[in-house]
């Protein structure tokens, strides 16, 4: 077992060893890649299967023993048949029960675990369950808080705000089509695409809501104060975010009440989606990697990206050259319109417009975020295709007209 340079003191003289039962929601898969020395135990997000890590575990297999799971009910597996709507987190504790019980069966010592959003907080019971084994903690870009902006204080209060929550899921997604498209991640390779598409739809409401649900139970917040080994803190502001600075701030602010242990650290990727493991993947084996030689990584930020970017100045669209660019465009993500609305020209997509501002030879920014821009390519008589992208590029996605009639 490979030491972790950096990584602080075990647990204290005499601390429990948790011995798990044989519970009727074990895990539902378990895929164990690698014979490196470290240990890592990968937990991927909300609805996902153990291959949200798979590429990770390919390209790691010379380093790293890992084992990635699927948590009960997710990752289109049956429902697991646990309690709901109880005060408690009957969902959340199996799940650390269950990962307590891999550790113990595989006999794994100084385990770092890695989780990717939902995962993270998985990730962080588990760690307070499991001082004896767990050495670190990964969170990509995971709740990993319990914001008091919308997590009660009073834990009395806190089953009828979770009721609350699940009552505005179901009524929000009672619609199949909103379900839908809330289950398309931003990911842009189309067979990766597919891959989570499969993942989130297989997935039952009830195993999603009630693992939310559970998110109102349980306060995080004691344990991120009371923990004694290392936390890589891994954020990530979208290539869509209006004032990434803002949001970056809001979440130091909030992690500040928090008061965390001072073995967090944590680390800002711009420009990147929230599947990070899609998006940045060389990023995040450099980051793990940094992590485990005592390290910590440093903020990305992609090339071109700048903090402060210039106002658009608007150019006056020349007369009849709206025609030059409406039409429906193809693109990874589903269908981009660009209509004219008021006057001017438009983004339509799944019913909503964001206008354009344009900025002279066939570009133009979105008047809501500027820092987003599309650039048209133009033929002798309309637009081809377009690019849209974000000030670092992380948003880069291609749009190709289709022709009239076209789905």
């Amino acid at each position: 077992m490979a030491i972790l340079f950096g990584l602080g003191a075990g647990p204290s003289e005499g601390a429990a060893q948790v011995r798990t039962k044989v519970d009727a929601a074990p895990l539902p898969q378990i895929e164990r890649r690698g014979e490196g020395e470290q240990v890592l135990i990968l937990i991927p997000c909300a609805a996902c299967g153990w291959w949200a890590f798979d590429r990770f575990m390919e390209r790691n297999a010379d380093h790293y023993t890992m084992y990635s799971v699927t948590l009960p009910g997710y990752g289109a597996t049956p429902d697991p048949g646990l309690p709901l709507d109880t005060d408690g987190s009957p969902w959340h504790d199996n799940a650390v029960r269950q990962l307590s019980r891999l550790l113990d069966e595989e006999e794994v010592r100084e385990v770092v675990v890695v989780g990717h959003s939902f995962g993270s907080t998985i990730a962080l019971e588990l760690a307070a369950a499991r001082p004896d084994v767990v050495r670190g903690i990964i969170n990509l870009d995971g709740g990993i808080t319990s914001d008091r902006s919308w997590f009660p204080d009073d834990p009395a209060a806190r089953p009828a705000a979770a009721d609350e929550l699940t009552a505005n899921n179901v009524r929000t997604y009672a619609d199949p089509e909103v379900w839908r498209q809330f289950n398309l991640p931003t990911v842009l390779d189309p067979d990766r695409r597919l891959l989570y598409h499969g993942m989130f739809i297989g997935t039952g409401r009830t195993a999603v809501f009630q693992y939310w649900r559970e998110n109102l139970i349980v306060d995080l917040n004691p344990i991120l104060r009371n923990l004694r080994i290392p936390l890589l803190d891994v954020q990530v502001i979208g290539p869509t975010a209006l004032d990434p600075e803002a949001t970056r701030r809001g979440y130091e602010e909030q992690m500040a009440e928090v008061g965390p242990s001072d073995e967090l650290r944590t680390v800002w990727v711009y420009e990147t989606f929230h599947q990070i493991l899609e998006h940045r993947p060389t990023l995040v084996d450099e980051m793990v990697a940094t992590f485990l030689s005592g390290e910590v990584p440093s903020d990305f930020r992609p090339e071109g990206y700048a903090v402060d970017q210039p106002e658009p100045v608007e150019v006056a669209l020349p007369d009849d050259a709206a025609r030059t660019y409406t039409g429906s465009y193809r693109t990874v993500l589903g269908r981009y319109d660009v209509v004219e609305v008021d006057g001017g020209l438009a983004f339509r997509r799944r019913g909503r417009n964001q206008r354009l501002v344009y900025l002279g030879e066939h570009r133009f920014a979105l008047e809501a975020n500027p820092r987003l821009t599309a650039t048209f390519d133009v033929g002798p008589d309309r637009a081809r295709s377009f690019r849209f992208r974000s000030p670092g590029e992380g948003l880069n996605l291609e749009g190709t007209r289709q022709p009239t009639g076209a789905n």
